[in-house]
């Protein structure tokens, strides 16, 4: 049950183009050109955090998840998730019949995981799942595919058709891979150097939905744990002012 629980803390802290697409598909085309001809980084920089969803919140109505590998269950659930322009979050993952096996709450500091099957609650704080798993603070960014508020390094390049960004320091060494095609992070590499963990993110099958680009695949791997898992998001609505409540029920209780 601890593995369930992994991989909501990550898919957490980590986890239909309208009318509006054509026309920014044009502007990303333009950006990219002009990025590539100008090497203006700071410029297509501004054009990538545009299109970020995680600042003013969104709601997944519909999604899937699919349990690949590491896992103690393997197959594919149903989940819906809502995170508020405040940074609180909650996902509920359902099995067979609609039936939900798997709540996630964060509020501010607080989170957990609440087991239905089972009557238990697993319960912490974001920054010790953090540290934890040697993760960045801006974890819950990345998984979505938004690019972080970093800043721009001499290693920082254009190549091709791609934006390589590197952000080092004594505890992380991240590359993040932005498409300038889409105008959007592709890929990211995170490599904990105290906990000599590493994780890779993919995104792809960007969809545009009320001005905002999000990526509706996403494939998690952790290298060297035969830990795999794909998330597919059908229906995302940008912008969510919701308040989220950190009620937890009366069941036993396990620190994450």
């Amino acid at each position: 049950m601890q593995t369930i629980i992994k991989i909501a803390a990550l898919f957490l802290l980590v986890l239909s183009i309208n009318g509006c697409a054509t026309a920014r598909k044009k502007k990303d085309k333009q950006a990219s050109e002009e990025a590539r001809s100008s090497m203006d980084i700071k410029t297509v920089m501004n054009g990538i955090r545009s299109y970020n969803i995680t600042d003013e919140g969104f709601t997944i109505k519909k999604g899937r998840i699919d349990l690949i590998d590491g896992t103690p269950v393997e197959g594919e659930y149903g989940f819906t998730a809502k995170l508020n322009n405040e940074g609180d979050f909650y996902a509920s993952v359902k099995g067979p019949l609609g039936i939900e096996m798997l709540r996630i709450l964060a509020v501010g500091n607080d989170v957990c995981g609440i087991i239905r099957l089972t009557r238990t609650i697993y319960i912490g704080k974001k920054d010790d799942l953090m540290k934890k798993y040697g993760l960045p603070e801006d974890f819950f960014t990345a998984i979505f595919g938004d690019i972080p508020a970093i800043e721009l390094q001499n290693t920082d390049s254009i190549v091709e058709n791609r934006l390589i960004l590197r952000k080092n320091n004594e505890q992380l060494e991240r590359i993040i891979t932005v498409c300038l095609d889409e105008m959007k992070v592709c890929s990211e590499d995170i490599y904990s150097i105290k906990e000599k963990k590493e994780f890779s993110l993919s995104f792809s099958n960007f969809t545009i939905s009320d001005e905002r680009k999000y990526a509706s695949e996403i494939e998690l791997l952790q290298k060297g744990e035969d830990f795999h898992v794909k998330l597919y998001i059908e229906t995302l609505v940008p912008g969510c002012s919701e308040k989220i409540e950190f009620n937890v029920p009366s069941y036993k209780s396990e620190s994450l």
